[in-house]
């Protein structure tokens, strides 16, 4: 191969802009076939062996790698998500592949062939072979996981304004056909920082773990724990809470065992909930004091800094979030 004295990257590559010439499909190429690609001269590919890497990629490097693509000298194209470029042997496996199917499609599509790649991708993975499901394309492989799912209506579903159409489309299916709820979240172009990003997404999530059963008890089974109720993080009132729990259900088992009572056992749900209820209001108090609600400036940003700047100025009511925070001994 042999190219113009050129100083690139990666990146450069990744342009399209080097003068290397470019590799054509097989020997013996038409001049249709070489005037699709802009007319430049195709060359061979280097093999995959001649490709390897046997040190830190240099220049030299990256000029055997682009002897694997056809894209033509000058062009930059960078949605390879949709229609990329692929390397030439992966272009000429997939030619042979075909040509073998017509000549004999009696092999079931080479489904021995194909369970052996699944063996290889869960092991590189760690899965089992079972568990891989090779798809024609990203965009397939989306719709058959989200229609995978027993949704009903008025489940959620949390995706941004960044997403490819192919990963929110199935999702807009199900929206129309089963009634399930999207949340978009607005990520700016560009973004501040990671941390905006995922500010946007606590705020959009925070709201679906909150959850309460006003009944923790039905006979002889009791709930606890985060199967009777969730709370935001915020509060680091989850284990807490079930802790106390356990306390309630221990003293009441023990009543029962020793005295043959039930009257702590049947009060187990009034006595926990006191508690969960003073966590619940302490962790959407939190959740809406920590997280941004608001613009900048805003009139809801104003009224979130003013409960801060409460804080600092009062010690009742710094005393007050501490009590909560720590817990209440008489609840």
């Amino acid at each position: 191969m042999t190219h113009t004295p050129f100083r690139t990257s990666r990146r450069g590559f990744i342009g399209g802009t080097l003068t290397a010439a470019v590799g054509g499909f097989a020997a013996g190429l038409s001049d249709a076939h070489a005037h699709a690609f802009g007319g430049q001269s195709l060359t061979p590919a280097l093999s995959l062996d001649a490709i390897k890497s046997t040190g830190q990629p240099d220049e030299a490097y990256w000029w055997k790698v682009r002897s694997q693509f056809n894209v033509v000298d000058g062009l930059t194209y960078m949605n390879n998500g949709t229609l990329g470029p692929m390397p030439r042997v992966v272009f000429d496996a997939n030619e042979r592949y075909m040509r073998e199917i017509m000549e004999d499609p009696t092999n079931s599509g080479r489904a021995e062939e194909i369970d052996k790649v699944r063996e290889k991708v869960a092991q590189f993975v760690g899965a089992t072979a079972d568990e891989i499901a090779l798809t024609r394309s990203t965009t397939e492989g989306m719709n058959v996981f989200a229609h995978g799912f027993n949704w009903k209506a008025g489940d959620e579903v949390l995706y941004c304004t960044h997403e490819h159409g192919g990963g929110t489309g199935p999702y807009k299916t199900l929206e129309k056909r089963v009634g399930i709820k999207i949340v978009t979240v607005e990520i700016p172009s560009p973004p501040q920082s990671v941390d905006q990003i995922v500010g946007l997404f606590e705020k959009a999530i925070t709201p679906m773990r909150s959850f309460m059963i006003d009944n923790l008890q039905h006979g002889r089974l009791f709930l606890a724990g985060d199967a009777a109720h969730i709370v935001p993080p915020t509060g680091g009132k989850g284990l807490n809470l079930a802790v106390a729990d356990i306390k309630w259900l221990v003293e009441a088992f023990f009543h029962f065992y020793k005295n043959n009572k039930k009257d702590l056992l049947q009060a187990y749900t009034t006595n926990a909930l006191r508690r969960v209820w003073r966590a619940q209001d302490f962790s959407n108090f939190m959740t809406y004091l920590f997280h941004k609600q608001a613009p900048h400036g805003s009139f809801e940003y104003h009224l979130q800094k003013a409960k801060f700047d409460y804080i600092r100025l009062s010690k009742a009511y710094a005393t007050t979030i501490a009590e909560n925070y720590v817990g209440l001994k008489e609840i």
